[in-house]
């Protein structure tokens, strides 16, 4: 039988944690596998292979995500009851009408149209009760009430399930305990006894959500109007670039001062050269600034992963980054060496065949000094690939999710692509590398043989080092 939560809840929830880990892990390599059949170039000719390589790798993401969503709902945290949380424990607040569930559970960056561009990262798979959660992470943990008829909890918010005759009690606690309160503005009669209880309280404390339209709002605004001492704002008229760089969900956020004054500021729009997908994490906090500084909770960075970096991280960077300068440096020295052991053999001194020849060079480096040929060819080399290479190493250390999948992309490309080449490789690695023996001793062959090796190896286990647990945790902590 699977492990179920040991949490009491009315609600015949199907949460079972070790599934939802073995769900997390295989759809995790899932959407790699189908990243690599979408974005690795395999260089053939055959039409029909690249066919069977684009449906392959659209159902292994369209399967991935399906395990990773299903994964994390039965991953998110249940708890036996908001009384039942720690004393010292903050607390945010999350009300919602159960219809508004659906809305909140959208994803950016996982339609068809979207995977069809571009895989889905970590990122793109965050729900908007997800990034709710995130942008108000600093006031704590967002709990809510669960809907009593699911199987599995939305991932976002904990969920406390309660009988029908305790729900009352549990907001009601819930109020006491919040240092944030989170109002979703939606439908619904019980929506309208919680905002009652939420207006007898501290205005600073609560900040309303304006989700999917205007007509919703309109709705909302005009069944609970009398309750808010000041009314509550108009929907204002979107400008074209709230039309243009629009939400999943969550269209803006109402905060009021302590006169219970209101504020209303618009998601829309914000962020719109970067973070799609995570527009109403990042958006949130801004919107929300005085609220944050009123409170004295910092506005959370943009882009810094919240857990620490695990030694697994720089490690596969290591594995990645390293066999390419050694490429580069061990290309040129089997090339100049293989060559001046073939000169070495064949030109005798004075231009007769039988090995002992002098060295010559030609074109852009006629120094006529072997060492210093090799040693601008190299460095012009090493100056010209280091940057966008660097650059790359530097957000994988990051957490970016984006230079993280294209990492194991190329680490599982490359390793395919040596390992199909392997033979020839091999070959070319001992011709060279027996050559320049001829010239500098046994040292190059073992150099040839060894930065083979390393490079056939070290790109798969870099991939390996990224798909482990809690590497995926640190990336997917990244604000």
């Amino acid at each position: 039988m699977a492990e179920r939560d040991p949490s009491q809840s009315p609600a015949a929830l199907e949460r079972s944690l070790q599934r939802g880990r073995r769900l997390d892990r295989w759809g995790s390599v899932a959407v790699l596998a189908g990243a690599v059949c979408l974005l690795a170039d395999f260089q053939h000719d055959s039409i029909w292979l690249g066919a069977l390589e684009f449906v392959v790798g659209f159902a292994l993401v369209g399967v991935g995500v399906w395990a990773l969503v299903r994964g994390r709902r039965h991953l998110t945290p249940v708890v036996p009851g908001l009384r039942f949380l720690p004393a010292d424990a903050r607390v945010v607040l999350y009300l919602r009408s159960f219809s508004d569930d659906r809305g909140f559970a959208r994803m950016g960056g996982t339609r068809i149209r979207d995977v069809l561009q571009w895989p889905p990262t970590l990122a793109d798979l965050r729900t908007e009760e997800q990034q709710v959660a995130r942008g108000v992470a600093a006031f704590g943990r967002m709990v809510a009430l669960g809907k009593p008829s699911d199987q599995l909890p939305q991932p976002g918010a904990e969920r406390s399930y309660v009988a029908d005759e305790q729900w009352q009690d549990e907001v009601l606690t819930g109020l006491d305990r919040a240092g944030l309160v989170l109002l979703a503005a939606g439908p619904g009669k019980g929506l309208e006894w919680e905002v009652d209880q939420v207006v007898r309280r501290d205005p600073a404390r609560l900040v309303i959500l304006v989700s999917r339209d205007r007509s919703q709002y309109a709705q909302f605004r005009e069944s609970v109007h009398q309750y808010f001492p000041k009314g509550l704002p108009d929907y204002p008229q979107p400008r074209a670039r709230h039309r243009l760089f629009r939400g999943r969900y969550v269209r803006a956020a109402i905060w009021f001062d302590p006169d219970w004054t209101p504020h209303l500021e618009m998601l829309d729009g914000k962020y719109p050269l970067s973070g799609a997908a995570t527009r109403t994490q990042h958006a949130l906090p801004l919107a929300l600034r005085p609220v944050y500084e009123r409170a004295g909770v910092p506005v959370p960075r943009k882009n810094r992963p919240t857990k620490p970096r695990p030694k697994e991280v720089v490690l596969g960077v290591v594995l990645f980054a390293l066999p390419l300068p050694a490429l580069v440096v061990t290309f040129c020295v089997l090339f100049y060496s293989a060559a001046l052991g073939v000169v070495k053999f064949l030109v005798g001194p004075g231009g007769s065949s039988g090995g002992g020849g002098t060295y010559t060079s030609s074109g852009l480096l006629a120094t006529g000094n072997p060492t210093l040929d090799f040693l601008i060819i190299t460095l012009l080399v090493l100056l010209i690939w280091p940057l966008p290479v660097a650059l790359w190493m530097r957000r994988v250390l990051r957490g970016g999710p984006v230079a993280i999948l294209m990492l194991q992309v190329a680490g599982i490309s490359q390793g395919i692509a040596l390992l199909v080449s392997a033979i020839p490789l091999g070959i070319f690695f001992l011709i060279a590398g027996g050559l320049a023996s001829l010239t500098f001793g046994v040292a190059p062959l073992w150099l040839g043989i060894n930065t083979f090796v390393v490079n056939l190896a070290a790109p798969p286990i870099a991939t390996l080092l990224f798909l482990r647990r809690d590497v995926r945790e640190w990336a997917e902590s990244r604000t």
